[in-house]
């Protein structure tokens, strides 16, 4: 595969992803988060936690 392939890829994946947390934020993603989003989804999350209580240092934890 050529360097330019391998960079579109990359590019459709990183929004695909970007899809994917967007929708697992809003509660409208069918099935499953792939493991690898789930801190960022976290992060996400903890953040309009933040904003809707307005506690600047709120922090979210997540058991497995």
């Amino acid at each position: 595969m050529s360097d330019r392939q391998e960079k579109a890829n990359d590019y459709l994946r990183g929004v695909f992803e970007g899809c994917q947390l967007s929708m697992a934020t809003r509660g409208q993603l069918d099935g499953y988060l792939s493991p690898h989003l789930w801190e960022q989804l976290r992060v996400r999350l903890q953040s309009i936690y933040r904003q809707a209580t307005g506690e600047p240092t709120a922090t979210l934890h997540v058991e497995f």
